[in-house]
């Protein structure tokens, strides 16, 4: 079954993810590049999206989704440093 979504629904869902991914580059500054987590907050919201979860759910799935994979990325670096 096809949805209707409204362009406005789809305009603010870009907002609060571009907004989520500026929260997120802050929160994490120093140790991602903030084109690096805009760039996985809009894959990993993208990936979502398809896979029919709604606009509350995108959002919240999309941060904790992103936190989970930020952090394993800075584990790894961490990890990888120090056997070096």
């Amino acid at each position: 079954m096809n949805t209707v979504v409204s362009p406005l629904e789809v305009s603010m869902t870009r907002a609060r993810l571009r907004h989520l991914a500026e929260q997120l580059a802050v929160e994490y500054a120093g140790a991602v590049a903030p084109h690096d987590v805009m760039r996985l907050v809009l894959s990993t919201a993208r990936r979502l999206r398809l896979q029919g979860y709604d606009h509350d759910d995108l959002l919240r799935l999309t941060k904790a989704s992103v936190r989970a994979d930020l952090v394993t990325s800075i584990g790894a670096t961490i990890a990888q440093a120090r056997n070096r």
